[in-house]
């Protein structure tokens, strides 16, 4: 084990052995977020089931992830194409006019997902608390 995985170790069991009481609570979290290139939201339930343990359920959707490749024109006259993932988008298109080659492409994934969790709750005060 690395010092930082036995300093994650030393600090939980610490919470751990000195929490004493705790209240039930339950918590309803909403979040948005963004990197400016895309939007995420996620929803969450929070609740102390027992002395010191939460569940955790919730659902998260949004833009996770943008691919783009951008060529140089010029590349093309020295034969140069560019591979994507979708094996038909790298097929020439042949018409009367001429041949055409894949240039630039780009893809955004967009998707929906369930969590559920388990975990330990430590109350500093009625208003603060340690979610591990």
């Amino acid at each position: 084990m690395s010092r930082s995985s036995y300093f994650t170790l030393l600090v939980f069991s610490i919470f751990l052995v000195s929490s004493t009481i705790c209240s039930g609570q339950e918590r309803i979290g909403f979040d948005i977020n963004s990197r400016l290139l895309n939007l995420n939201a996620s929803f969450n339930y929070h609740k102390v089931f027992s002395t010191h343990f939460i569940f955790s359920g919730g659902i998260f959707f949004g833009a996770f992830g943008k691919s783009e490749v951008i060529n140089n024109p010029q590349l093309l006259v020295n034969n140069y194409q560019i591979k994507s993932p979708f094996p038909t988008a790298n097929i020439p298109l042949i018409d009367s006019t001429g041949t055409y080659n894949l240039l630039e492409y780009n893809t955004s994934g967009k998707g929906i997902g369930l969590q559920i969790g388990l975990g330990y709750f430590y109350e500093f005060s009625v208003i603060h608390g340690l979610m591990v």
